[in-house]
């Protein structure tokens, strides 16, 4: 989205190069005349101090000299002669020279601060409209007018902090401020506004996208949506040539990316080998890195098949499995070749189950003699269903002569005949 220039776009000029005689100041303008001056006064004013003293303390030796009042103290001490510029009158001069000094230097730090004192206010708002902006959180009037009424505010308290007199021109100093404060604000709104498009643009094509993996068959109709929704944009301009070009081929791409990567693995390399996807691709890198990606998830899903197939012949060899026991995710992984075998393996393992529970307390000879019977198996159907269910049934008759020797006392008392005569004795009140 085109956005409004900037005045951080503008180079700035440091005020050693501008013409504006306002910002220009010599040292002594901002104090440097009045701090020299003060120093000047104060070493008059003490030498001036000692000159008093020192007139005064011959003024009355002499007086006491014309009345012949003179004792041992005051002898040897005799009047002298006064240098001119040792004088009061010489000094009272000195001292008058260094006031008119001081107030000269008074009056041009005032005169500075004529100057510096509105610039300093202009200086300060521009930069409190700047933070204020910054704040600035959506595009609303409400908060256009909030942040203007926030800086004059804030230009109100400043200015009750600078002298009387100086509030009216300081006040008209800034008056650009406000101006560049609405221009600046319109444009973080408008900057605001333009990345709320772009978000809630890209939110829709990120949605069409996952309607398009949950019903793979629509991904055609969700690519149409989405690539009208980016033609719009860019005939309003909200796209560049360009930003059109490079959103619209990365939305195709992303789209059907995750449509392939949402097949399963054996599907998935099976239509990108067959090239199926490569207009919409576009290029043969993409291609070629789905196709790796999808050849090495088909290697992991067979052998998640090949695991659910084993854990669930295990348990039809314990009764546990049943007809289409198999789970939705493994007959997805399975195709169709490798579902028919996994369907014979239980099979097998189910009919071998039922024959061997009907001779569980059978002898081991009548079992050994079972395995050895060359007849077909009751109920099998195909000559590899037929050497499955040996193959099975010889397991199973292993694995019960294993659970016999391994507990025999369980086998006796689970022989029906067993269990029959403690029943009965149980019931025999003698």
């Amino acid at each position: 989205m085109p956005r409004i220039p900037s005045v951080s776009d503008v180079r700035s000029v440091s005020a050693g190069v501008t013409r504006d005689p306002g910002v220009r100041a010599t040292a002594e303008d901002f104090g440097l005349g009045v701090a020299q001056g003060l120093r000047s006064m104060s070493g008059d004013l003490g030498r001036l101090s000692r000159v008093l003293k020192k007139w005064a303390d011959e003024k009355a030796l002499s007086e006491k000299i014309g009345q012949g009042d003179v004792d041992e103290g005051d002898k040897g001490r005799r009047p002298q002669k006064k240098d001119s510029e040792d004088s009061p009158e010489a000094e009272g001069a000195s001292l008058a020279l260094n006031v008119e000094n001081l107030g000269a230097a008074q009056g041009k730090t005032t005169a500075a601060e004529t100057v510096v004192r509105p610039a300093a206010h202009r200086v300060g708002l521009r930069d409190d409209s700047e933070a204020l902006i910054n704040e600035v959180a959506d595009a609303s009037a409400e908060t256009a007018k909030r942040s203007h009424k926030e800086l004059a505010d804030l230009e109100e308290r400043k200015l009750k902090a600078l002298p009387p007199e100086q509030r009216a021109e300081a006040k008209a100093s800034a008056a650009d401020v406000h101006i560049t404060h609405g221009l600046r604000l319109a444009e973080r709104q408008q900057n605001l506004r333009g990345e709320a498009v772009i978000a809630k643009s890209e939110e829709t094509l990120a949605r069409l996208q996952a309607q398009a993996v949950q019903d793979p068959a629509a991904a055609e109709q969700r690519l149409a949506e989405g690539m009208e929704t980016l033609t719009r944009l860019h005939e309003i301009g909200g796209l560049t040539e360009a930003e059109f070009t490079e959103r619209s081929g990365r939305f195709t791409r992303e789209l059907y990316t995750a449509v392939i990567q949402s097949q399963p693995a054996m599907d998935a390399v099976a239509d990108l080998e067959a090239g199926l996807f490569d207009d919409v691709l576009g290029d043969p890198e993409t291609k070629n890195k789905l196709l790796a990606a999808s050849r090495w998830r088909l290697q992991s899903e067979l052998e998640q098949g090949k695991a659910g197939v084993a854990e669930t012949v295990e348990r039809a060899r314990r009764g546990e499995a049943g007809p289409g026991v198999l789970s939705a995710a493994t007959r997805r992984i399975l195709n169709a070749g490798s579902l028919a075998d996994a369907e014979l393996e239980i099979g097998a393992a189910e009919q071998a189950h039922a024959i061997a529970e009907e001779r569980r307390f059978a002898p081991e000879a009548e079992l050994r003699a079972l395995l050895d019977d060359p007849e077909p198996v009751p109920g099998v159907i195909g000559e590899r269903a037929q050497a499955l269910t040996r193959e099975e049934l010889g397991l199973q008759v292993e694995r019960l002569l294993e659970e016999r020797g391994a507990d025999p006392a369980a086998y006796v008392m689970g022989q029906p005949a067993v269990a029959e005569a403690f029943a009965a004795a149980e019931q025999d009140p003698t």
